[in-house]
């Protein structure tokens, strides 16, 4: 499978990549496949750890059980913070992931998260149904400001990879993620 392949030399590159950041790695680990594999990547590369952010609705407490289950798998500490995203709403959730992921980060840290080339195209459909202007239309980048600390980076390494090849590399790397 070209994008398995293609995720391998990823994970190839990256270890072997003198402009990606160096370690430490904090990981916004939902405990689905997108994050399972970034949280792999970023293990390999040094000392990791991960967030996973519990929106204490019905499924989160699975979601925070398959996040501690993957951090398990892979050596790595997890810290689960609780928000509560109470009227629900997409937007008003993303922006308290954002500041509870924030709030867990130490000075020296790149926050990574496992945004993939079908969250990009969802995200510039999004956009481009709202009306964006050409910035939104050029969808998420692989390295911007943290939202709310623009001092702060965020790194997206999976986002030309697509989902149906990171579900694949999970298998092939015996990572049982939960679909989130």
């Amino acid at each position: 499978m070209v994008g398995t392949r293609r995720l391998n030399q990823l994970t190839e590159s990256v270890k072997e990549a003198a402009d990606f950041p160096p370690p430490p790695f904090v990981v916004a680990l939902s405990g689905g496949a997108d994050s399972a594999a970034c949280a792999w990547i970023a293990a390999l590369l040094g000392p990791t750890r991960a967030i996973h952010v519990h929106h204490g609705l019905a499924a989160s407490d699975l979601m925070a059980a398959a996040a501690r289950s993957v951090a398990h798998a892979l050596g790595i500490e997890v810290d689960v913070v609780h928000i509560e995203v109470v009227p629900w709403s997409e937007g008003r959730a993303r922006k308290l992931r954002y500041e509870a992921l924030l709030g867990g980060l130490v000075a020296g840290e790149w926050l990574l998260t496992g945004h993939t080339a079908d969250d990009q195209a969802e995200t510039i459909l999004m956009h481009l149904l709202r009306g964006s202007g050409l910035a939104g239309l050029r969808g998420m980048l692989p390295v911007a400001p943290l939202p709310g600390a623009p001092d702060l980076t965020l790194i997206r390494p999976l986002l030309a990879i697509p989902r149906t090849a990171i579900l694949a590399y999970c298998r092939e790397h015996n990572l049982t993620p939960i679909e989130d």
